[in-house]
């Protein structure tokens, strides 16, 4: 009985780093499975190592601006140096929405690397066509993109 009860303790401690890496990687974008598409598929695209097709993908979903293309362009330059600087990313953690009107919302995400983090915000809109991204925004530094913590009404 007792190399019974041993034989099932070795078996279970060795089994349970694989488990929880299967839990860990099953579970890694559970955080952010309420963003509003446009905004998780890009930061899907860019956390699995494809950044080209989470700037086109954004892209696709921007309201049309005369600064379209600048945009575009400055978030290609930004995120080869954030890449450059911070390594890979590791982790996504959704902070908050803010409500601005029933149809206007900014979405505060926070993306782990390697050597640091940075703040994104998202601000979607609603349209007939579906949530489109009319602005986004990030920092290292959380200040220049958080609004103070009373105004995040939602998590």
């Amino acid at each position: 009985m007792k190399s019974i009860f041993s034989l099932l303790l070795c078996t279970l401690l060795l089994a349970a780093p694989s488990l929880l890496a299967q839990d860990d990687e099953t579970g890694k974008f559970d955080a952010i499975a309420n963003l509003p598409a446009p905004v998780r598929e890009g930061l899907v695209r860019y956390i699995e190592g494809n950044k080209t097709q989470a700037i086109n993908y954004w892209n696709d979903y921007f309201i049309p601006t005369s600064k379209g293309e600048a945009l575009t362009q400055r978030l290609r330059d930004d995120l080869t140096t954030i890449t450059k600087e911070y390594r890979k990313p590791e982790r996504v953690e959704m902070i908050g929405i803010r409500k601005i009107t029933p149809h206007y919302k900014q979405y505060f995400v926070m993306l782990s690397f390697q050597r640091g983090l940075i703040v994104f915000r998202f601000d979607v809109l609603d349209t007939a066509e579906g949530p489109k991204i009319y602005e986004l925004r990030y920092s290292a530094n959380p200040d220049k993109i958080l609004p103070p913590l009373r105004e995040i009404v939602e998590h």
